[in-house]
C-alpha cells in the first residue's frame, strides 16, 4: 500500500439551524493513499459531499468542524486560517464540483475564467496563463478556440470537461470530485470520466470520487467507503466490498443499481424509507429502521466500525449473517416487508 495523502481521522461537522445543530458528519474517518481513487458513496443527504468541502474547508456560512483532523501529507489543514487554505487549494487540492453551469460563472468567458485561476494562484503571467489554459483544453479534448466562448454555449459535457481542465491547471496531488457527472446522459458521462481517469493517471494524481452511483464507484475506484447517515458504514476494496459486501445499507445499494450480471427483465431493489434527521443522535444503528435484518440489539446499540476481514470494515452486529444476508438481499419481498 502507497503512503497517505489524505488521512481525515474522527472529522465532525455541524450545520446551525433554527431547531438546533444538525450533525451531518460524526466520528468519520478515512485515508486516501498516493495515486489511488477512493470512493465515497451513499444516498443524497448522507453527509459524504459535506465531507468533500470539509477536507476543503469550503463550505456554508453556518456549517463548521465540530471535531477531528484533516491530515494532508501529515499536516492537519482544520486549524489553518483562510489565508493559509488558499495556498493549499487549486494547487495542491482541486475540486470538480457537480453543477457545471452553477460552478462557471454565465457572465464571463471560460477561458477567462481558468486563467484567472493560473494566475492568482500560480503567479503566471496573462500569455503564460492563456497557453496553459490551451494545453487543457486539448488534454480534456476541447478545441481551444472555444476559450473565448461564454458557458452557455458549451454543452453539458463540454462544461463539465472544462471544469476537468480548470481543477487540473495546477497539477494538484488530490482531486475531489464530487458527482462530476450528474445530469449527463450516459453516453457524456462515459466520456467526460474516461477523460478524468485517464489525466488523473497521466498526472499520477489521487482522487476522492463522491457519488451515489454505485457502477461509477465499481469501475473507477480501488477502494470504497460506504456512508449513511452521517456516519460510514463499510470500508473496503471495491473487488471485496462488490463481491461480499457485509452491511445491510451495503447490500441494498449494490441492489438498487443495474448490474450486467443481473437479468434485463429483474426490478432494480429500492430501499424504503429515508435517512434519519440528525439534530439529535439515533439511538443504536441509524440504518436499523429501514434494515429488514434488524432485531432489538439493532435498535438499542449503536455499532462500531470494526475489522471483518483483510482491509474490510464494518458497523454491523451481525456480520457473521452476512452470508445469509446477502442471499436474502437480492429478494425484492426482502426488502418490500420493511425492518421487523
Amino acid at each position: 500500500m502507497s503512503e497517505a495523502l489524505l488521512e481525515v481521522r474522527n472529522l465532525s461537522v455541524g450545520y446551525r439551524i433554527g431547531a438546533g445543530t444538525v450533525h451531518a458528519i460524526d466520528d468519520v474517518s478515512f485515508t486516501v493513499h498516493e495515486g489511488e481513487t477512493l470512493g465515497l458513496v451513499g444516498e443524497s443527504g448522507c453527509g459524504k459531499t459535506t465531507a468533500g468541502r470539509a477536507v476543503i474547508k469550503v463550505m456554508p456560512a453556518n456549517a463548521s468542524i465540530t471535531g477531528g483532523e484533516v491530515r494532508y501529507r501529515g499536516r492537519d489543514l482544520v486549524p489553518l486560517s483562510n489565508e493559509e487554505m488558499r495556498a493549499i487549494r487549486w494547487n495542491e487540492i482541486a475540486v470538480i464540483p457537480q453543477s457545471a453551469m452553477n460552478a462557471l460563472n454565465p457572465v464571463y468567458r471560460v477561458g477567462r475564467q481558468i486563467e484567472e485561476v493560473i494566475v492568482q494562484q500560480d503567479g503566471a503571467s496573462p500569455a503564460e496563463a492563456r497557453a496553459r489554459a490551451e494545453e487543457l483544453f486539448r488534454l480534456v479534448k476541447i478545441d481551444p478556440g472555444r476559450l473565448a466562448h461564454y458557458p452557455h454555449q458549451f454543452s453539458g459535457g463540454m462544461r463539465q470537461r472544462a471544469l476537468v481542465a480548470m481543477a487540473l491547471a495546477l497539477n494538484p496531488a488530490l482531486l475531489i470530485a464530487d458527482e462530476p457527472t450528474t445530469a449527463l446522459d450516459v453516453v457524456s458521462q462515459d466520456r467526460v470520466f474516461t477523460r478524468v481517469r485517464a489525466l488523473q493517471k497521466r498526472l499520477g494524481a489521487s482522487m476522492l470520487l463522491i457519488t451515489h452511483d454505485m457502477g461509477l464507484v465499481a469501475e473507477n475506484c480501488d477502494r470504497v467507503a460506504v456512508m449513511y447517515a452521517g456516519r460510514i458504514v463499510e470500508q473496503a476494496d471495491t473487488r471485496t466490498l462488490f463481491g461480499a459486501p457485509v452491511h445491510p445499507y451495503t447490500l441494498g445499494l449494490k441492489n438498487a443499481f443495474p448490474s450486467t450480471t443481473r437479468p434485463k427483465d429483474e426490478a432494480l431493489i429500492s430501499i424504503a424509507g429515508a435517512p434519519p434527521v440528525l439534530l439529535e443522535a439515533p439511538r443504536g444503528c441509524r440504518f436499523a429502521p429501514r434494515c429488514p435484518f434488524a432485531t432489538p440489539r439493532c435498535r438499542d446499540e449503536d455499532p462500531a466500525l470494526r475489522p471483518v476481514g483483510p482491509g474490510h470494515h464494518a458497523a454491523c452486529h451481525h456480520t457473521a449473517l452476512a452470508g445469509e444476508m446477502r442471499a436474502r438481499a437480492v429478494l425484492s419481498e426482502t426488502w418490500t416487508a420493511g425492518a421487523p
